[in-house]
């Protein structure tokens, strides 16, 4: 398979000196080669989103052609320059050279000609003389810079040629024939609905402090209120047992403060704390510098959980498995955690992530920059049936073969256990996609049954 496609062969185009021949209607994007990821990904992007983008290694969506001279394409058809800034283009000389040019044509036209996007962080004083007095995108965020460079595009009223065609065109040009399909599809999500959640939280206040068990867990959530109260959906024994007196109940949803704090911002903490509690209880361990909850090894037999397909076939995932990175071997945890979240529809939902703890086969966690590239290397070969059987298969494992989740004594909290799910009118054949994942993913004996399954689910 070609990753890349390369620029399309043509003949050189003599363009005349005079600018008005041609409309300036294109987006150049100029990048150093090491950047071409988030160089394709903003090529496909802006296209998706109306605009005419030149990227040297793709052929121009919509069948035209741009001329090989750089510069004047840059000079005749570019409406602006759109340049990545990172450590490697500050060094390469065609890049500082699109920069240059792109900066020369802004003074001659008064005009922010170019639109830099600071790539990897880099500091002012990094920043070479032709981009350090320019305003530039920050991109740590591709979400967040996409965002900001969109609101930039809509203020300069850059031209959109594609308005009515850019989507349909960038999912053309990056997908094979056939792999989207007229037909209804199930969509699943990693959130799960609270069925009842209390009514009422309890204040008291602290007369001794709540013993912690061996394990580093809580009895039960609580929510600290200054120095002396305490917040929880239920206190249990700790009342009558004399640690904490004056309790006073709150219907939350009929308060607007409690001592000065949101009510809602303490349930949903209560919330987060009754599920991380239950992820304890169900044998996770937790890290204490990450403060992630891991599948520690043997907690499963074989260190394997398993989710159940439509026709009720088990499918085993590993939850701790063991990967070779440059001749060195390394060991992954599946780390689930969930994010309580008030922005989906009027009232709580959780909605479960999936991280990696990284050690060494010895158990050392491994430092942030050494973790960050294996996780890179491991999951750059997850794909979204892939991430969904693990998903599914630590939800599972949550659920402990409840289909309602109850917690706490006496609350009535309840959750659902199996995720949200919806139909779409459109379906991917995935069997049309198995070419390319053939030629970038290595094959794990971990991941057949995995693989087979994905019709089932």
């Amino acid at each position: 398979m070609k990753q890349y496609q390369k620029r399309p062969t043509v003949s050189p185009v003599k363009i005349p000196d005079d600018q008005t021949t041609f409309e300036r209607d294109y987006l150049f994007i100029s990048y150093a080669w090491e950047d071409r990821a988030l160089a394709d990904w903003l090529y496909a992007r802006l296209t998706s989103e109306g605009y005419k983008v030149w990227c040297d290694r793709y052929e121009l969506l919509g069948g035209e052609r741009f001329p090989h001279e750089i510069d004047v394409a840059i000079k005749q058809r570019t409406f602006r320059m759109i340049a990545l800034l990172s450590r490697y283009s500050l060094s390469k000389p065609n890049p500082s050279k699109e920069r240059k040019l792109a900066l020369d044509l802004g003074r001659e036209r008064n005009e922010g000609f170019m639109i830099p996007l600071n790539v990897d962080q880099l500091r002012d004083t990094e920043l070479d003389w032709l981009a350090s007095d320019v305003a530039y995108i920050s991109f740590a965020s591709w979400a967040t810079g996409l965002g900001q460079l969109l609101k930039r595009l809509e203020t300069l009223n850059a031209p959109r040629p594609l308005a009515d065609s850019g989507k349909a065109l960038s999912i053309a040009r990056f997908l094979p024939t056939g792999v989207v399909v007229d037909k209804p599809e199930t969509l699943y999500t990693n959130c799960f609905r609270f069925r009842s959640i209390p009514p009422t939280i309890y204040i008291g206040r602290k007369i001794s402090e709540i013993p912690v068990p061996s394990d580093g867990s809580l009895l039960f959530p609580t929510y600290p209120i200054g120095e002396t109260h305490l917040a929880a959906f239920e206190f249990g024994h700790a009342a009558t047992d004399g640690l904490v007196c004056e309790l006073t109940e709150v219907n939350w949803r009929e308060t607007d403060g409690v001592f000065g704090i949101l009510p809602r911002n303490i349930v949903s903490n209560l919330l987060r704390q009754t599920l991380e509690l239950q992820w304890r209880r169900r044998g996770l361990v937790a890290d204490p510098e990450s403060r992630m909850n891991y599948f520690p090894i043997g907690l499963t037999p074989n260190d394997k959980i398993r989710y159940t397909t439509s026709s009720g076939r088990a499918v085993p995932v590993n939850s701790v498995g063991v990967r070779r990175f440059r001749n060195e071997q390394y060991r992954y945890h599946l780390a689930p955690a969930f994010r309580v979240r008030q922005d989906m529809g009027g009232d709580f939902v959780a909605q479960l992530r999936l991280r990696l703890h990284l050690t060494d086969l010895n158990g050392k966690r491994l430092d942030p920059t050494t973790a960050l590239s294996r996780r890179k290397a491991l999951t750059s070969n997850w794909f979204n049936h892939q991430w969904l059987s693990r998903y599914l298969a630590v939800a599972e494992f949550f659920a402990d073969s409840q289909s309602v989740l109850q917690f706490g004594s006496t609350s009535g909290l309840e959750m659902e256990a199996s995720a949200i799910v919806g139909e779409v009118p459109f379906a991917i054949n995935d069997a049309m996609l198995e070419p390319l994942r053939d030629d970038v993913t290595p094959s794990y004996e971990e991941d057949a049954d995995v693989d087979s399954a994905v019709e089932e689910v």
